[in-house]
């Protein structure tokens, strides 16, 4: 398979001839390719691109289709950036590369915290109350005495 830019109607039955298993819609060409920030994604071999809407507001939109280069000298790496600032610019830079095949990008939204007063200063709840861990404790597994 070559690159093909197909309209979503023509996108849509190629998908479901690749993958007759999966029920594919326009929501989901534009959930998962639209609306990512590079406007592609990576599906098993084939890559999808968003392209646009040529004809203006009312028309069809574009996606080009296309296989990966599959090739035994390709390497992935796996990347994690806590700040986003620096994982935004780091990716400009990565995409600009003329070698670099394809670049997908994974957010990571949680927020695992080991430091207690992080916990005590979310959203100002417990400000001004002597709130500690040990005080939620004993609090939520009293003790009963007779």
């Amino acid at each position: 398979m070559g690159d093909h830019i197909l309209d979503t109607t023509l996108m849509l039955k190629v998908l479901s001839r690749l993958y007759p298993q999966q029920v594919w819609g326009a929501e989901w060409l534009h959930n998962n390719v639209r609306n990512k920030a590079e406007k592609r994604m990576i599906l098993s071999h084939y890559i999808i691109e968003y392209r646009g809407q040529p004809g203006g507001a009312g028309k069809q939109h574009t996606w080009k289709i296309y296989n990966k280069d599959i090739n035994d000298d390709m390497q992935q790496l796996i990347i994690q950036i806590a700040d986003k600032e620096k994982a935004q610019m780091l990716l400009k830079l990565i995409s600009a590369l003329d070698f670099v095949n394809s670049v997908e990008v994974i957010e990571d939204n949680t927020n695992i915290s080991d430091d207690e007063q992080d916990f005590f200063s979310l959203a100002g709840i417990w400000e001004n109350r002597n709130i500690t861990t040990e005080s939620i404790r004993q609090e939520a597994w009293r003790q009963e005495t007779k």
